[in-house]
């Protein structure tokens, strides 16, 4: 629902403002899943459970970093413009935001759904459970 209002507005945001909150919201997305690993090692959820939720916060982080790194080459590249004669000052984060991630070796998402390197189902026994 989130993120519907957000399009409906998105013409009221810069770039590099639109390009601070997907990076923003790639990280908390990123926290999520850190603690769904910390709860599944000690024990507080189920295998399928963790998978789940797992993959969909991975995933979604993922394609939020992507669509970042896109607004930014965007930007660096005279595509969006924020409007102001000091485009490139403020739209290159500098070294005090750099992405720690490399490049997915995949390519990204389409709208039918995430596109994932690895199976989704978990129909394949697991060793030792």
């Amino acid at each position: 629902m989130k993120h519907r209002s957000t399009d409906s507005s998105s013409g009221q945001y810069k770039p590099d403002t639109i390009q601070a909150l997907l990076q923003t919201a790639a990280h908390e997305k990123e926290e999520e899943s850190e603690k769904l690993i910390e709860g599944f090692l000690k024990k507080e959820l189920s295998v399928e459970d963790f998978l789940t939720d797992f993959i969909e916060k991975r995933a979604i982080s993922h394609q939020r970093r992507i669509k970042a790194e896109k607004v930014a080459e965007l930007i660096r590249s005279g595509k969006l413009s924020n409007g102001s004669s000091s485009v490139s000052s403020a739209a290159s984060p500098g070294p005090a935001a750099p992405t720690s991630y490399p490049p997915l070796p995949y390519p990204p998402a389409s709208s039918g759904g995430p596109s994932l390197p690895y199976p989704t189902s978990f129909n394949m026994p697991m060793p030792g459970f």
